[in-house]
């Protein structure tokens, strides 16, 4: 849930101090992947599908990574976020423009505390938020959907785009050991081309023009009670999330 800078620091605070949170690593803490990506990695517009292919690819490393920059120069000034249906319920938006969304992903790299709405038995939000301790370490596989390629959209909303649907793989291991979170699910994207600015050189490349979210967020939880979420934690190891809870807990 999107708040204003004064008054979310004022209640990540308050949290911390109620929350016992152990920060830092641990030793069991997953090693962060280190990538290199090619010295053509721009996703030139001239290079057809493979550009397109590229930008995805960019998006993988700007996660693993952590990097703000690559993550900035795939997003489009018109882009847009759109939240799966079934995450209505649980906030009160159900799209991020390009400059929320950036807001948001700065402060998961950058490692900030988020805070997560607590829902009752009906998937409802209660009123109350939890801490989100920050993210140490994000692995991620986009694999584009058996038998899908890139598709031109001619009408609509996003008409001029083109469009392709992932299958995505995330996983989440946060500071202090205690909680990871993963992301499994459809996500689809629409590219269209755009114009950077690179020391005085100008370059036809891809960018997201739209994100749609359609990956599974986490079943209805209340303190202390076991919800289905905590029980497939208990034996898979993970917290299934979406990707658009995720955006909107920083």
């Amino acid at each position: 849930i999107r708040r204003s800078g004064h008054s979310r620091a004022a209640l990540i605070l308050l949290v911390l101090f109620l929350t016992p949170w152990s920060a830092g690593c641990s030793e069991d803490d997953s090693p962060t992947v280190v990538l290199t990506p090619p010295d053509d990695s721009l996703p030139l517009v001239s290079t057809g599908d493979a550009g397109r292919d590229r930008l995805v690819t960019n998006l993988e490393f700007a996660y693993v990574q952590m990097n703000y920059e690559t993550y900035q120069k795939t997003i489009n000034v018109d882009y847009v976020f759109r939240l799966d249906p079934g995450d209505f319920g649980i906030v009160s938006i159900r799209e991020l423009s390009a400059a929320e969304d950036l807001e948001s992903t700065s402060a998961l790299f950058r490692g900030e505390a988020g805070l997560e709405p607590v829902l009752d038995s009906n998937g409802k939000p209660t009123g109350e938020s939890r801490l989100v301790p920050p993210v140490q370490s994000i692995r991620v596989d986009f694999t584009s959907e058996s038998g899908s390629s890139w598709t031109f959209v001619e009408d609509g909303e996003f008409g001029g785009s083109w469009r392709r649907v992932y299958d995505v793989r995330m996983t989440l291991n946060y500071s202090g050991g205690s909680r990871v979170d993963e992301i499994i699910g459809k996500q689809i994207f629409y590219l269209i081309a755009a114009t950077i600015s690179i020391d005085d050189e100008s370059f036809d490349v891809w960018q997201l023009r739209a994100w749609e979210d359609q990956s599974p967020g986490a079943a209805p939880t209340t303190p202390g009670s076991e919800s289905a979420a905590a029980r497939r934690s208990d034996v898979l190891g993970y917290e299934p999330i979406s990707f658009g809870q995720l955006k909107t807990w920083f």
